[in-house]
């Protein structure tokens, strides 16, 4: 079985990079004197969840499979789009987010990826 290939590499560090950009936006965006932060802290913390769980999807010897690693993306979208409509994400960091993501999909988007998750998987 050969190695990690290196659309799987790139995509894994900048979804690494996702995350701390994630907890960076939560980060700049709390108000601590607001009565419910769920909004701001909770879904900072689902998009940085988020960013992580696609990187560690593309581990060797990882969980999951190439579905749930889709499953998992656009649910990260949504999270983004939806910090943006209830404007807790800053504009400049929800772009930021959005631009690592369509780059995470564009590395792991391919029948390279999905048949090395399959053979590593085994």
């Amino acid at each position: 079985m050969e190695g990690r290939p290196k659309n799987v590499i790139y995509a894994s560090a900048l979804g690494t990079i996702g995350g701390i950009v994630a907890i960076a936006s939560m980060v700049n965006g709390f108000e601590g004197n607001i009565d419910n932060i769920f909004w701001g802290v909770g879904l900072g913390l689902l998009i940085a969840v988020l960013f992580f769980a696609g990187a560690g999807y593309l581990y060797s010897n990882g969980k999951g499979n190439y579905p749930s690693l889709l499953a998992i993306t656009g649910i990260n979208a949504v999270a983004i789009i939806a910090g943006l409509a209830v404007q807790t994400i800053s504009v400049p960091f929800g772009i930021a987010m959005i631009v690592i993501l369509v780059i995470f999909l564009f590395l792991i988007s391919g029948n390279r990826t999905e048949t090395w998750m399959e053979t590593d998987r085994v």
